[in-house]
């Protein structure tokens, strides 16, 4: 096929297409419904009212230069050293079945995705928060490795286990978008 002819041929085909646009649009001004009407789906999130707790976790802790930490054992919500670091930690806000939605969402009760967040503080300023998840280890850190010198600086984490599971009375909440 010729030069000039691929180019007559992609010059039909464009035609073509803008003349079918102008005629769903005159279809549309003249009151007649479009040839394949779009129907919005509605979204349904189940998601539980409440985080269930625990009491303390386990974590793997790896560098973003690659080096890993001794894993550490820390009760929730208390303000922790990583060992051979200048930043404490504080794990919060436990997830048997963490799901993002626009925001975490705890799915429901069965462990089937366990989170927890973690919050990284130095001299008490918030320097980042982190999820470490039991199924997908090292969440987020991979994204710091090859930036800049500061990046060297991230941890990530594993959560290896957890005590002291507490799961609150279930009100469930669905979200219809």
């Amino acid at each position: 096929m010729s030069r000039l002819t691929k180019m007559v041929f992609l010059a039909a085909i464009i035609s073509f297409f803008q003349i079918a646009g102008v005629g769903n649009i005159s279809f549309a001004q003249h009151g007649m419904p479009p040839q394949h009407p779009v129907t919005q789906e509605k979204k349904v999130v189940y998601e539980t009212a409440t985080l269930p707790t625990v009491e303390s976790v386990q974590l793997a802790i790896k560098k973003a230069t690659g080096d890993t930490l001794p894993p550490l054992t820390l009760p929730c919500g208390v303000s922790t050293n990583v060992p051979g670091t200048d930043v404490d930690i504080i794990v919060s806000d436990f997830y048997t079945c963490w799901k993002w939605n626009d925001r975490p969402i705890n799915k429901t009760f069965d462990e089937q995705n366990p989170a927890i967040k973690v919050d990284v503080f130095k001299s008490d300023s918030l320097l980042y928060s982190r999820w470490a998840f039991m199924n997908m280890p090292f969440f987020g850190l991979q994204g710091a490795l090859g930036h800049s010198g500061e990046a060297e600086k991230d941890l990530g984490f594993t959560l290896i286990e957890y005590t002291g599971l507490e799961i609150p009375a279930d009100i469930s909440r669905v979200t219809v978008e």
